[in-house]
């Protein structure tokens, strides 16, 4: 059953509160098999680690940007996700990484292409 609560607490500042604050795709919606939301968290583990190693926690005060993550996590993740479903991966050549501009160990898209 789809849950979303609303705070009446004040007309002009409340909350909203989807499916009790669980994860909306698992509580309003059928959701996703778990071998693909197993690559969404392996993503969110790899970015915390990420933060982490950058010491992003360890400053009184950030200012409020929007960063996007170097791109060999994903890679990373979207390997083992190849490996568990019994895929097989190959490695670009030298004359394939030249062609389509990047390094034959990754990242495998260029900084241009957005997610």
């Amino acid at each position: 059953m789809h849950k979303i609560q609303r705070d009446a607490a004040d007309a002009d500042n409340y909350i909203l509160l989807l499916s009790e604050g669980r994860l909306v795709n698992l509580g309003n919606a059928t959701g996703h098999p778990s071998r693909i939301m197993d690559g969404s968290f392996a993503n969110q583990v790899l970015a915390q680690m990420h933060l982490f190693e950058q010491k992003w926690a360890d400053t009184k005060s950030r200012p409020v940007t929007l960063t996007v993550l170097p791109k060999k996590l994903d890679e990373e993740v979207a390997r083992e996700m190849v490996k568990g479903f019994g895929g097989v991966l190959t490695r670009l050549t030298p004359e394939q990484a030249d062609y389509i501009n990047v390094s034959v160990d990754g990242p495998y898209k260029t900084d241009e292409y957005k997610y």
